[in-house]
């Protein structure tokens, strides 16, 4: 029985006069899934009373359909619906060349919808005539007549939109489309790498430098760019910090320096801007042991003021109602921020911590101190946390206003049982449980991303994935959002709706199915590098496989720096080399840091949005070309980049390589 996947071209507001419709034929040779391009005819007038007869027809490879291209790709799920996700959106399917029986789709514009209830249109006022269909059908044959659908009684063009959906709704476009939504030219591309699992501790400078180079090149090629890596994980530092001890979870004990000398941070940021990730420093505000048994460097903050911290379960914590934790936490933050060249300061999910069955945070005196003017212990230790936050946001704008400040919050805001618009969850909150109000900070302007760690598989009974992702998706605050990716949990599940594979591929259609997603980040990115379940493949040959520069954060600066300049081929010693000069800037917001250099062939037309024709992405101000015989005519462009990633205009250069 062949499968169908719906695409309609117009809202269901204004009536349908045609829809688009990919069908399955069975698995390519590729592994995937070969797909079908077909149309629906809609004899209604349009504008929602009653429709006659639909039809769709098939279309393949023999067609030579405009604007296809060559490539094999394969099928996945994808969240439709009737309310538009995505209106008049750019779309191309593509077949494999040289098979007849590889169906391909043109190019074309498409609304996506969300289904929300369409059992009841499911009844007799319609009847779908679905026909099985084989492979093995005919490739002399050009146009297929395979499903037809008979009006028996009025039906409205809403109704019969969702009954289409609904029967449509068995497959949607698995891995990658050629498009802009499956290769999206801007898309953070983050991983986490995190020090709290000792995988750096005692490993002599050398090695460990080498470690962490494998990792980014391997981070590099996979496509990531952006790396977030742990320089605080219990009020100490993998940096040479003028506040607090060196790391027990790089030299093995706290207060030692690490021997030979280096400064882990500087030199993490010093490789991520070589291969043009953005490098963002991860803390941990109020955490200060992670278990009772460790021991004090005798510099660390709590041996001068015991009287900040509080004892819960087997940790020690900042207390959060302290205006000296709060001072303290800032300072710390100044110091990197200002010292340091990084691009965004970032916080995870550990606010007040995981609550233990039976025991409450030990706050009462704190409470009975500084909680006047709150009702409720509750709304005071959110109040407590809505100022610690304020506070970094005003802390790093005040420094530097080109770095972010981001949060990766538990991946649950609040469960419907707890409040109406929370999500249909039923599991720890951030809320109330962490009295961290994300949507909060996010809606005052607080934090720059966000980043739920959505970390469940697709169909988990209390927590499911798409549920979540479509919650988050609905609820940004004008805030990018990406999403947390547990890399271990995608391949160890298989895909509900297709056993035979992984939920890595649906879980990236749903995540690109929203314009308010712009990105995501893999935890952790160890098991990246590692390719466990061949994920790293994946990322490679499918969901990343052209470069992608990080979003633009306009809210932050929206001015582009000014073109480069004298862009010029030149015979070096080294090869030939294709130099441009900087463009000049007025201050720090516009000044040039990176450079984006494509390639045309040299009569195609110029489209940096394609991030198909990305040859670099560099800091230099020089590219070496891939000379071979001088006979081919090229044309290379190159635009700047300032630190918030806005693009300047581009300028070309003819070339014979």
């Amino acid at each position: 029985m062949s499968s169908v996947e719906c695409f309609f071209t117009s809202c269901p507001l204004t009536g349908i006069e045609q829809a688009q419709v990919f069908v399955d034929f069975g698995r390519s040779a590729y592994g995937g899934t070969g797909i079908a391009a077909a149309y629906f005819l809609l004899d209604g007038n349009g504008r929602g009373d009653t429709l006659d007869e639909i039809a769709f027809g098939l279309t393949h490879t023999s067609q030579k359909l405009a604007g296809v291209t060559a490539e094999a790709f394969h099928i996945a799920p994808l969240p439709l619906g009737i309310e538009c996700i995505e209106c008049e959106r750019g779309l191309a399917g593509t077949g494999q060349s040289g098979y007849d029986d590889q169906l391909v789709a043109g190019n074309f514009h498409i609304n996506i919808f969300q289904i929300i209830d369409a059992c009841s249109l499911y009844d007799d006022r319609c009847i779908f005539c679905h026909k099985t269909i084989e492979n093995e059908l005919s490739c002399k044959d050009n146009h297929y007549l395979c499903d037809t659908i008979f009006k028996k009684n009025k039906m409205k063009v809403r109704n019969l939109l969702l009954l289409l959906a609904f029967c449509c709704l068995s497959l949607a476009v698995q891995a990658q489309f050629v498009s802009t939504s499956a290769h999206p030219k801007r898309e953070f591309r983050a991983a986490w790498i995190q020090a709290v699992n000792g995988q750096f501790r005692g490993i002599p400078t050398d090695r460990l430098k080498q470690i962490l180079i494998n990792q980014l090149n391997s981070l590099q090629g996979a496509g990531i760019n952006a790396v977030i890596f742990q320089v605080r994980p219990e009020a100490d530092a993998l940096y040479a910090s003028q506040y607090e001890p060196w790391s027990r979870f790089l030299t093995g004990v706290q207060g030692k320096a690490p021997e030979p000398y280096w400064d882990p941070m500087q030199f993490m940021i010093e490789e991520c801007h070589k291969r043009s990730m953005e490098f963002h420093a991860w803390i941990n505000p109020y955490r200060v042991k992670t278990s009772l048994k460790n021991e004090f460097s005798p510099i660390h903050i709590y041996n001068s003021h015991p009287e900040w911290f509080v004892t819960y379960g087997d940790q020690l914590y900042f207390d959060p109602a302290l205006p000296e934790s709060r001072n303290h936490i800032c300072k710390v933050i100044t110091d990197i921020v200002s010292r340091y060249d990084v691009d965004a300061i970032h916080m995870d999910d550990y606010f007040y911590p995981y609550p233990i069955k039976g025991k409450d945070f030990p706050d009462d005196a704190s409470f009975a101190r500084y909680g006047g003017g709150f009702s409720n212990k509750a709304d005071w230790r959110r109040s407590n946390v809505n100022i610690l936050i304020q506070k970094i946001h005003e802390t790093v704008r005040g420094l530097k206003p080109w770095v972010k400040f981001g949060v990766s919050p538990f991946g649950i805001y609040r469960n419907q049982s707890s409040d109406p618009l929370g999500s249909a969850t039923n599991g720890l909150q951030n809320y109330d449980d962490l009295y961290a109000d994300v949507l909060l900070w996010a809606r005052k302007g607080w934090i720059d991303y966000n980043i739920p760690q959505v970390y469940w598989q697709i169909g988990h009974p209390a927590a499911d994935y798409e549920t979540l992702v479509k919650w988050w998706a609905k609820h940004t605050e004008n805030r990018p959002l990406f999403i947390g990716q547990s890399v271990m949990n995608t391949v160890q599940n298989a895909d509900p709706k297709n056993p035979s594979v992984n939920q890595l591929p649906r879980k990236m259609a749903l995540q690109r199915a929203y314009q308010t997603i712009g990105g995501s980040c893999q935890w952790p990115a160890s098991a990246v590098v590692e390719n466990a379940g061949k994920y790293r493949d994946a990322l490679v040959a499918e969901y990343h496989k052209y470069p992608a520069l990080p979003p633009v954060f306009d809210f932050m600066d929206n001015e582009a720096p000014d073109k480069v300049r004298k862009v010029k081929p030149v015979w070096t010693a080294d090869g030939y080399i294709l130099f441009w000069t900087a463009p000049k800037f007025k201050d720090e917001m516009n000044r040039p840091v990176q450079y984006v250099v494509y390639r045309f062939a040299s009569k195609e037309k110029v489209d940096i949005d394609d991030p198909s024709h990305i040859v670099a992405v560099t800091r230099n101000t020089f590219y070496k070309l891939p000379y071979e015989d001088g006979k081919t005519k090229y044309r290379y462009v190159v635009t700047a980049l300032d630190r918030l990633h806005n693009e300047s205009k581009s300028v070309s250069k003819k070339v014979k390589l």
